[in-house]
C-alpha cells in the first residue's frame, strides 16, 4: 500500500492526531487494511462525522473541523496525557492493538452511547468490532466485512475531487487522487535527485522546470562571503597613520546588492583630507597622503581544490599618467605599478599614485600582490566591475586577503574613492561550462533571467570563469517569486515578479496609506502656519530638496540655503510651526503610523553624539530643535501634544536622509493634524542647511513594532558592556562602543599593537619598530625599496630594479652605447655611427662593400661594378 501522509492539527489547545495502524484481520477481506486511532476530545458530532468519512476523507474532514472545541475537561486531560507519551503499549483492557501511551478516556457528557455505536466505537471511545478487535473504516462503512471501494482506476471516476495535475487512482481498494504522470502539483513532485539542478513546478502549466545551478559540483566550498550588510563581517579595518578624516566605513551611498558596501573615503565622498562637511566640502591647503587596508580574517584553504576570490568594485581615483602625459620609450620596460611617460622628451618610469592593491598574506610566507587598479585604468567608469583572482598557488595554506589603498601624495585626492561589495572566496569545479577565455565564451545556461558573462582572472588573463548573474526582478514561473508572506499573491508576468495583497483571506490586513504628502504638487494647500516670528525665514517648498531631487518641505530663507535671519533682534533666532491638513485615523485591529523622510543639518551636526545636551544649561531655551506633534481637531484646544523630537537623534542627521516612524495608536478614530516645529533658539550658527521633510505619510499597519526608539527598551536587562536599544522595531542589547570585558574583545586587527582590556576599556600599545604595510617603512637609499616583511613585521629593503645614482652604476660593458643615470634609472644612449657587425653597415648601394671595422662602418667600391 502506498504511504499515506496524515496532517496533524491543533484545536482548542489540545493536539488531535490521526494515526494509521494495521488491523488484526478477522477475514481475508480485511488483509492489508488500516484503521484510524482517534486521540482527541470532542462532542458527538465529531464521532458521527467519522462514520461518514472514508480513510482519506477522514483526514480531509479533520482539516475542515480543526476548530471543533472539546466539551469536557476530562477529554482534554485525556488528550494531554496521550500527547505526553510516545511509547506504544497495549490497551488498558488488554484488547489487542495498543494505543499510544494508554487508552482513551470516556467522552463524558458531550456524547451518547448511540453516538459511539454509530461511529463504530465502544463506550470508551475505541473503534471496535463484535469480537473486541479494532475494525477499519472503509468508505462510509464501519463494517469490517465490506468489499473494496474500487478494483481499477476506472471505478473511481467522479468519486474523488481532482486538480488539474491529478487523475483518479485505485490503491488498496480505495479511490484517491494521484499526480498524473508527466505532471506536477508542487515542487516536491519535481525532485530529480540531482543536487546541481533547482527543481520547481510551474503550477499554471503543471510542468516541472529543472534549472541548472551555475558552477555546481559535489564538494564545493564557500570559504568567505560578505556583503557588509550587518557591519564589516569577516573583514577587519586597519587605517594608515596619516588618513585625517579619511577611512574605512560601511556606506549606503552605493551598493552592488543589498543596502551597504565597504567604502574608503570621507563624509564628503572623497579621500582629500582637507575636505569636511563643516567647510562645505571644499578642498584646502595641506592635503596629506592617505593609506589604509582592509584585511580578512585568516582562512584555511583546502588542498587539491581550485580556489578563486571575486568581489565587486566601484572605483573613482586619480587617472593614470597615460591619460595626462605623453607615452615615453623606456628600455628596459617599467616595473609593475609604474608608467613609462615622456618627461622633457625622455622616457621615464613613474610610480602610479592612488592605487588600490589586492594582496594575499600567507601565514609564514611573503605577501604577494595579485591585483592592482592600474590594470583597469584606476577607474570602473561609473559602474560596478567584478574582479576575479586565481588563488590556486595558495592551496593548503592559511591566508588573509588585504585590500590596500595608497595615494603616496596629498595631490589630486578629491576623487570619490572606492567601494567593495559581495566578496566571495570559494573552491571551483572545472566542470563543462564553468571555464572560459578571451576567445571562448560562456555557454548559454538556457535561463532568460541570467546574464552569461566570462570574467578573466585579474592575475592570469589567459583564462576566465563563467558567471550567471540573475537579472534584477526577473522570473520564469510564479514559484520564482515566492516572498514567504501568507497574505500576498505572488505571480510572474512577462518575466517580472508581481506581489498583490491576497483579498481572498479575511485575516490578511490590508496595508494602506491614508495620507500622503510628497509635496510634488507645488503647493501647500490645506497646511496652516503657526507661531512664526520671522517674515524672512519660515516653512516653504524647496523645488529640488526632496529625497530624489523632487519637492520637499523646508524651513529656511527664500534662497533655500539656511535659516539665518539678520532682521531679528540680537540673540533671537527664527522659529515656526506648520500643521498638515486634518486626517481621521482608522479604528480596529490595526495600527496607525506616521512616517516621514527627514534631512536635518544644524549647529549640532558633525559633533560627537555624546556632546549633545539641549539646552546646554538648565533654564535656557533649546536651540536648533526640531519636533513633531499632534493637534486634535474639534476639541476646542490648539494644544500640540509632542510625539517625537530631534533630541532622539542628537540634533542632526548629519545632512543625510533618514526615515522616522511615530506611533499614532492613541488617536485611533480621531481627527488629527500632524504639526512640525523648528526653533533656532538663538542667532548663532544659523547658516546650516536646516530641516527638510519629504514623503510625510499616515499609514495603516498590520503589526506594531516592539519599539521605535532606544528609549522604548529601557526595561531590558543587559550585560556590563551592552545597552538596551531598538533595532528594526525589536528591542535588544547592543554593544557599547569601546567597552570590553576581556582582552579577546580588543583585537583591532593591527599586528603592530598589543591589545588588552583595562578598566572595561580597550588599550592598544604600539609594538616598537613594527610594520604591517610597506608605506610604514622608509629607506635612506634611493636604490633600496623599503618593504614590510609580513613574517617578521619588520622593515627591510630590497634593491630597486635598474636603479642608479651615477653614470658608472649603469656601466655594463656594452658596445655602441653610453650608459647614463637619469632620474635614478639607467638609460643606454646609442653612440652615433657605432657598429658591432657588418650587417649594421649596409648603405643600400649594390656597388659598395660595407664592413664594420673597429666599431665603425667602412664602405669601399666593388671593382668592376657599375
Amino acid at each position: 500500500m502506498a504511504e499515506l501522509h496524515l496532517d496533524q492539527r491543533k484545536g482548542a489547545g489540545v493536539a488531535r492526531r490521526w494515526q494509521l495502524r494495521p488491523v488484526l484481520a478477522a477475514t481475508d477481506n480485511n488483509a492489508g487494511r488500516f484503521a484510524v486511532d482517534r486521540f482527541l476530545g470532542g462532542s458527538a458530532p465529531w464521532r458521527a462525522m467519522l462514520a461518514t468519512c472514508s480513510l482519506l476523507a477522514a483526514v480531509a474532514c479533520s482539516e475542515d473541523s480543526a476548530d471543533e472545541p472539546d466539551t469536557t475537561s476530562s477529554d482534554a486531560s485525556a488528550d494531554a496525557s496521550v500527547d505526553a507519551s510516545a511509547d506504544v503499549g497495549e490497551d488498558a483492557d488488554g484488547g489487542g492493538q495498543g494505543d499510544i501511551g494508554g487508552s482513551d478516556q470516556d467522552t463524558g457528557g458531550g456524547g451518547t452511547e448511540a453516538d459511539a455505536d454509530a461511529a463504530g466505537m465502544d463506550g470508551d471511545g475505541q473503534f471496535s468490532d463484535t469480537d473486541g478487535e479494532d475494525a477499519t473504516i472503509d468508505g462510509a462503512e464501519a463494517d469490517a466485512d465490506a468489499g473494496p471501494e474500487c478494483v481499477t482506476a476506472a471505478d473511481c471516476k467522479d468519486k474523488v475531487q481532482l486538480l488539474g495535475c491529478q487523475s483518479a487512482a485505485c490503491e488498496g481498494g480505495v479511490c484517491k487522487a494521484a499526480t498524473t504522470a508527466g505532471k506536477c502539483c508542487g515542487d516536491d513532485d519535481c525532485e530529480d535527485g540531482n543536487e546541481c539542478t533547482k527543481d520547481a513546478c510551474d503550477t499554471t502549466k503543471h510542468a516541472c522546470l529543472q534549472t541548472p545551478v551555475p558552477n555546481c559540483c559535489s564538494g564545493k566550498l564557500t570559504l568567505l562571503k560578505t556583503g557588509f550588510e550587518a557591519g564589516k563581517g569577516d573583514v577587519q579595518i586597519v587605517t594608515g597613520p596619516t588618513n585625517g578624516n579619511v577611512g574605512w566605513q560601511t556606506s549606503t551611498a552605493r551598493a552592488r546588492s543589498g543596502e551597504q558596501s565597504l567604502y574608503f573615503g570621507n563624509a564628503c565622498a572623497s579621500y582629500d583630507t582637507t575636505q569636511a562637511p563643516e567647510a562645505g566640502c571644499q578642498s584646502g591647503a595641506g592635503a596629506a597622503a592617505v593609506s589604509g587596508s582592509a584585511t580578512s580574517k585568516p582562512i584555511a584553504l583546502p588542498k587539491e581544490k581550485s580556489i578563486q576570490l571575486h568581489f565587486w568594485l566601484w572605483l573613482d581615483s586619480e587617472p593614470p599618467y597615460s591619460d595626462t602625459l605623453p607615452k615615453g620609450s623606456c628600455s628596459p620596460g617599467c616595473v609593475a605599478g609604474s608608467a613609462c611617460v615622456a618627461v622633457n622628451g625622455a622616457g621615464q618610469c613613474l610610480p602610479e599614485k592612488d592605487v588600490l592593491s589586492v594582496i594575499v598574506l600567507p601565514e609564514g610566507g611573503a605577501p604577494l600582490k595579485v591585483f592592482d587598479s592600474t590594470q583597469i585604468g584606476k577607474s570602473t567608469k561609473g559602474g560596478w566591475q567584478r574582479i576575479l583572482l586565481d588563488l590556486d598557488s595558495f592551496q593548503g595554506k592559511t591566508v588573509r586577503v588585504q585590500w590596500q589603498f595608497q595615494t603616496l601624495t596629498g595631490y589630486k585626492n578629491d576623487f570619490e574613492g572606492f567601494y567593495i561589495d559581495d566578496v566571495v572566496m570559494e573552491t571551483i569545479c572545472a566542470v563543462q561550462g564553468t571555464l572560459c577565455g578571451a576567445s571562448s565564451k560562456c555557454k548559454d545556461d538556457g535561463n532568460v533571467c541570467t546574464v552569461d558573462d566570462c570574467t578573466l582572472y585579474g592575475n592570469d588573463a589567459s583564462k576566465g570563469f563563467c558567471f550567471h548573474d540573475t537579472k534584477d526582478g526577473c522570473c520564469l514561473i510564479d514559484a520564482n517569486c515566492g516572498d514567504g508572506k501568507a497574505c500576498t499573491v505572488d505571480t510572474c508576468k512577462a518575466g517580472v515578479c508581481q506581489y498583490a495583497p491576497d483579498a481572498s483571506k479575511a485575516e490578511c490586513c490590508k496595508l494602506s496609506v491614508t495620507t500622503n504628502h510628497d509635496f510634488d504638487s507645488g503647493t501647500l494647500t490645506g497646511f496652516t502656519s503657526l507661531d512664526s516670528n520671522s517674515s524672512e525665514v519660515g516653512w516653504k517648498l524647496d523645488p529640488k530638496g526632496g529625497v530624489k531631487g523632487s519637492q520637499a518641505l523646508f524651513f529656511g530663507n527664500t534662497a533655500l540655503t539656511d535659516y539665518a535671519d539678520p532682521t531679528l533682534p540680537p540673540g533671537k533666532g527664527p522659529k515656526g510651526t506648520i500643521c498638515a491638513p486634518p486626517n481621521k485615523l482608522k479604528v480596529g485591529t490595526l495600527f496607525n503610523l506616521l512616517t516621514f523622510q527627514l534631512q536635518l543639518e544644524t549647529e549640532w551636526s558633525y559633533l560627537p553624539k555624546g556632546a549633545y545636551k539641549n539646552p546646554p544649561l538648565a533654564g535656557q531655551p533649546k536651540f536648533d530643535h526640531f519636533s513633531v506633534g499632534v493637534r486634535e481637531e474639534g476639541v476646542g484646544s490648539t494644544e500640540i501634544k509632542p510625539l517625537w523630537s530631534s533630541d532622539i537623534i542628537a540634533g542632526s542627521t548629519e545632512g543625510k536622509w533618514i526615515e522616522v516612524t511615530v506611533a499614532l495608536d492613541a488617536w485611533q478614530g480621531k481627527e488629527i493634524s500632524v504639526c512640525l516645529t523648528f526653533d533656532a533658539g538663538d542667532d548663532q550658527v544659523n547658516d546650516r542647511a536646516g530641516v527638510r521633510i519629504d514623503e510625510l505619510l499616515v499609514k495603516v499597519a498590520c503589526s506594531k513594532p516592539e519599539c521605535l526608539v532606544d528609549d522604548d527598551c529601557g526595561g531590558l536587562s543587559c550585560s556590563a558592556c551592552q545597552a538596551p536599544g531598538c533595532l528594526n522595531g525589536i528591542c535588544g542589547c547592543q554593544k557599547i562602543p569601546s567597552c570590553c570585558a576581556a582582552n579577546s574583545e580588543c583585537d583591532d586587527g593591527n599586528g603592530c599593537t598589543n591589545d588588552s582590556c583595562t578598566d572595561s576599556a580597550c588599550v592598544h600599545v604600539t609594538v616598537p619598530d613594527c610594520c604591517t604595510a610597506d608605506s610604514q617603512c622608509k629607506s635612506g637609499d634611493v636604490c633600496q625599496q623599503p618593504i614590510c616583511d609580513g613574517a617578521t613585521k619588520q622593515c627591510k629593503t630590497t634593491p630597486v630594479v635598474n636603479c642608479c645614482k651615477i653614470d658608472k652604476d649603469c656601466d655594463k660593458d656594452l658596445l655602441c652605447v653610453t650608459p647614463k643615470c637619469t632620474l635614478n634609472q639607467c638609460v643606454d644612449q646609442p653612440i652615433a655611427g657605432c657598429c658591432k657587425a657588418d650587417t649594421e653597415c649596409d648603405d643600400g648601394k649594390k656597388c659598395t662593400e660595407d664592413l664594420c671595422i673597429d666599431l665603425k662602418c667602412v664602405s669601399t667600391p666593388k671593382p668592376g661594378c657599375s
